[in-house]
Parts: C-alpha cells; structure tokens; sequence
C-alpha cells in the first residue's frame, strides 16, 4: 500500500501540509463540497481536526507502516472467512483499482461500492456503511 513521497516526508516532519494531503486526497468531490448528512457540519474540517488531534509521529507511523507493507496479495490469499470490502470509488488514498486486486485474491469474498466516495467513508456514507455491515449475514 504504497504511500507518496511528499505525504510520508510531510508526515514524518510532523508539518501540517501532511493533514492537508490526507485530508483533501480521502474525500471525494462531493464530499469536499458538502453534502454532509449532518447538516451543518463539514467533512474536511472534522477530518483536518482529528488528524490534527493525532500525537506526534502517530500519523507518520501509520502512513509508513502501510508504505512498508509487503505481500499483500500472497496474504490476502490466505484468509480463510468470508469477507466484505468496502470500496470508495473515488478514494484517492487507496484507489478502487488496488482495492479490487485484492478482493480477487480473497476467496470468498464480497465486495460493495460506493460513490460517490472517497477513502473516509464513514463521513462521505456513514448510512450506507452501517447497511452494508448490517446485512453480512
């Protein structure tokens, strides 16, 4: 899960251009315009907030963390439960491409797609969200 060079050196110095990165890269369009189901409130600022609550170097050690993550579709290939991927179709942090090569490699599993979307979907489509992990069974 590959990492952008600015992203992870932002992130390591601790400057906040790498809160803007994430933040403008994980929503979506419409999500960067509005369209919160809570009226009033603004997606990219709650999400600019909690990076921003983040201790130093947390959000550096999880951006690195995936960055340096290896084998994934051998391991993938080895889950051995039924599992549901949720995928945004705009996620710019975790393309729907790459998230699909990974559904392929799991067998069994399922796969549900949102847009529009971006990678923080519990603010983009917190309803949908829940209906999807409500009907796994």
């Amino acid at each position: 899960m590959p990492v952008t060079d600015p992203l992870l050196s932002a992130a390591k110095d601790n400057h906040h251009d790498a809160v803007d990165m994430a933040n403008t890269w994980s929503h979506s369009d419409v999500g960067q315009l509005g369209g919160n189901e809570m009226p009033g409130n603004c997606m990219t600022m709650s999400g600019q907030r909690l990076l921003e609550r983040a201790r130093e170097n947390v959000f550096f050690t999880d951006l690195n963390a995936c960055n340096e993550f290896r084998n994934g579709d051998e391991l993938a290939g080895s889950i051995a439960v039924d599992t549901l991927l949720i995928v945004g179709a705009q996620d710019k942090m975790t393309v729907a491409v790459s998230a699909h090569k990974v559904t392929a490699n799991i067998p069994g599993s399922r796969v549900v797609n949102f847009s529009p979307c971006g990678h923080v979907m519990l603010s983009e489509q917190p309803n949908a969200v829940l209906d999807a992990l409500s009907n796994i069974v």
